[in-house]
């Protein structure tokens, strides 16, 4: 009896002393909550503004067209003009190779002779029809003398032959002239390959030339970035600078009329061919500017009347992060137009929001703030003196104050 007794006593005592200490807790003193921080923020006025669309494509500097200068005639190069060398301008008629021309020198007098021969030779001829038409007269022949008594086959012959001995001489002294291998017209030398000593022949590169500044600039850009400029034509092109830096950075202005109709298969990229200005000429005349690459700022779609709002302050999302009332909140409408630098919105704002210009990690609407314009406050109070928050150091003292009452209490 006693083993069933025992347990439970032990079961109903240690209810008891459980609901004893339950009730004999101290009850937790209540603090009042520290009110809200508000952070200080800077701000912007919503301005409207005509803007113009803008993207950065990146290419290389190139010559338009190049001619390739190879011998017209075979033989030993004796002397090398000391402007062939790439990168140098020259002038239209500058002598820039010297092929050996003895063997056109010979080649040139033995063709001088043979029209000589063919000279004298044409001279015997009329001679002898002279004599032949003597002596058929002499015999008392009248009217029309026949072919055979006027030579006429050996005069034909004889006038043949002189004619392709002046072909010859012809030849030969323009086989002579193109020993010597001058500049075609003003340009800039891109490359040579020729060496003194060298036998030179049709297959023999002297030189790679292109007409001096007549340069162009092969520009790759996505389809969504030809959306935001257009498609460029003869009556209504693309405007932009390109941004070289060299010993210094220089901006040169260039135009684009013309793109390659065929879309590259690789990255489905459009080409478009940009030209220099011609108000550059002299500077890039000056620069060495082909093969470098460069950026180029292409302008495209005008808008006017809009707020136009750099990306770098748009939020994760893509929108808008205003400051009104108080309270950071998300603009309600999306960007109309979106380039490469700004997002541009319509001009329907209320009349006391304005522009969040503090960068913010994490930003969530309705978070208090508070406002500075230039750095004046909007509200006509005083910002905390350092960091973010405002009254940051009066809550961090009132915290302080409270927690002592507690634990005096």
């Amino acid at each position: 009896m006693l083993r069933w007794i025992l347990p439970i006593i032990f079961i109903v005592g240690g209810y008891f002393a459980v609901d004893k200490l339950k009730n004999s807790r101290p009850e937790a003193s209540s603090r009042p909550s520290a009110p809200t921080a508000a952070l200080t923020v800077n701000v912007s006025e919503i301005e409207a503004v005509n803007y113009q669309s803008k993207i950065t494509a990146y290419g290389r500097i190139q010559p338009t067209t190049s001619t390739r200068l190879t011998p017209l005639v075979n033989g030993t190069v004796i002397d090398i003009s000391d402007k062939l060398v790439a990168g140098q301008q020259i002038k239209e008629g500058d002598v820039l190779v010297q092929i050996d021309p003895i063997e056109y020198e010979i080649a040139l007098r033995s063709a001088q002779a043979s029209v000589a021969q063919a000279r004298s030779a044409v001279e015997d001829e009329k001679v002898k029809r002279e004599l032949a038409l003597a002596d058929w007269r002499r015999l008392g022949n009248k009217g029309e003398v026949p072919d055979r008594i006027a030579r006429k086959a050996q005069q034909l012959a004889a006038d043949a032959q002189l004619d392709s001995a002046l072909a010859q001489l012809e030849r030969a002294q323009m086989n002579l002239e193109r020993t010597i291998i001058v500049a075609p017209y003003d340009a800039t030398i891109l490359k040579t390959e020729v060496g003194l000593s060298q036998l030179a022949n049709s297959s023999t590169l002297i030189a790679e030339i292109y007409p001096i500044g007549d340069l162009e600039i092969r520009l790759p850009v996505s389809r969504s970035d030809l959306a935001l400029i257009g498609i460029p034509s003869e009556d209504q092109p693309i405007v932009g600078t390109a941004n070289v830096s060299l010993d210094q950075d220089y901006s040169l202005e260039i135009e684009i009329k013309r793109y390659d109709n065929q879309v590259d298969a690789t990255t489905g990229e459009i080409i478009l061919q940009a030209q220099l200005a011609e108000s550059d000429a002299q500077l890039i005349a000056a620069l060495p500017l082909v093969g470098q690459w460069i950026s180029a700022d292409l302008y495209g779609k005008s808008f006017d009347g809009v707020i136009a709002v750099s990306r770098d302050k748009l939020d994760r999302s893509g929108n808008l992060l205003l400051v009104q009332d108080g309270q950071l909140k998300r603009h309600s409408e999306q960007a109309i137009f979106v380039d490469d630098y700004n997002a541009l919105f319509a001009d329907n704002f209320n009349e006391d929001a304005y522009l969040l210009a503090t960068s913010m990690a994490n930003p969530i609407e309705g978070t208090p703030v508070h406002a500075l314009l230039n750095g004046k406050s909007l509200n006509g109070d005083t910002p905390a003196p350092k960091g973010d928050w405002a009254g940051k150091s009066a809550q961090a003292s009132e915290a302080k104050r409270q927690n002592a009452k507690s634990e005096g209490n």
